[in-house]
């Protein structure tokens, strides 16, 4: 019920982060976002101050960058 800020093409393996004019930022996984039929009214992803507005929207690709990555990245040497 609203204008339409952001439309990409996404998996379930990405995240989004969502950045207000306020400097509030989310981030959230597309797995986590509701799908929608046609006749719906969208979904709400983020909760604004009034007066606020969204002013950027990123695409997370497969882990890029992800805080929660289990991975451990040191490299084992042989002496």
């Amino acid at each position: 019920n609203g204008p339409v800020i952001f439309v990409s093409e996404v998996s379930d393996e990405e995240s989004l982060i969502l950045t207000s004019e306020q400097g509030m930022t989310m981030r959230i996984p597309v797995k986590d976002i509701r799908i929608q039929g046609r006749n719906t009214m969208g979904v709400r992803i983020m909760r604004l101050n009034k007066g606020d507005k969204i002013v950027s929207v990123s695409k997370v690709i497969n882990g890029e960058n992800d805080p929660d990555e289990k991975e451990d990245e040191e490299t084992n040497t042989a002496d």
